[in-house]
């Protein structure tokens, strides 16, 4: 299957909503600023995701078999348990949003603006949570990263292999394996049935 692209990806900037998950309701001046950034990050923020629907091929004891590319963990072959598919999945902020966000100088506007970035990736989780829903009938996913428990960090080349070319949603994979924009996520989306 082909990877889909999901760019049109609404991004909610609502005070409220930053300002109780930051704490500074009670701090008229860094809401201030808090607002002045907002406004100018909405209407920079493209959030994007990249994923596929991939049928599980095989499974060992300590590893899966997606599209003929072996992963290795015995976390991730337990937690996929008896499921036939996952969805390979990058997500970003989008390199709009990031490249803004290193123009904000000073600690607290760069800080507000880090969690902007945060914000527009998690819209794009939820994002992808619906859509995936809604066309491919899964009720409820969540997530395994590379990194994480037994699956070494290394193997989120394997997972851009999956998903195709990143280039088209501006994600770019470092010899390091991190991933620029700095606020991305790559992933094997699940159904938790």
């Amino acid at each position: 299957m082909k990877a889909i692209i999901l760019d049109h990806i609404p991004f909610t900037t609502e005070l409220e909503m930053f300002t109780e998950r930051m704490r500074i309701k009670k701090r008229p001046a860094a809401v201030k600023q808090l607002a002045q950034l907002l406004e100018e990050a909405k209407g920079i923020a493209r959030p994007k995701v990249m994923f596929k629907e991939t049928v599980i091929a095989e499974k060992g004891e300590n590893y899966i078999v997606l599209d003929g590319l072996i992963f290795k963990s015995c976390s991730l072959r337990n937690t996929l348990g008896e499921l036939n598919r996952v969805f390979p999945t990058v997500v970003t902020c989008g390199h709009e949003l990031e490249e803004w966000a290193n123009t904000i100088e000073g600690l607290f506007p760069r800080f507000c603006a880090e969690v902007i970035c945060e914000a527009a990736m998690i819209a794009a989780q939820e994002y992808l949570a619906a859509y995936v829903a809604r066309e491919f009938g899964a009720a409820a996913i969540t997530y395994i990263l590379p990194g994480t428990l037994d699956w070494a960090l290394t193997e989120q080349e394997k997972l851009f292999a999956l998903v195709g070319d990143t280039a088209p949603i501006g994600v770019t994979l470092l010899s390091c394996s991190t991933m620029r924009p700095v606020k991305t996520v790559s992933a094997l989306y699940y159904e938790t049935t």
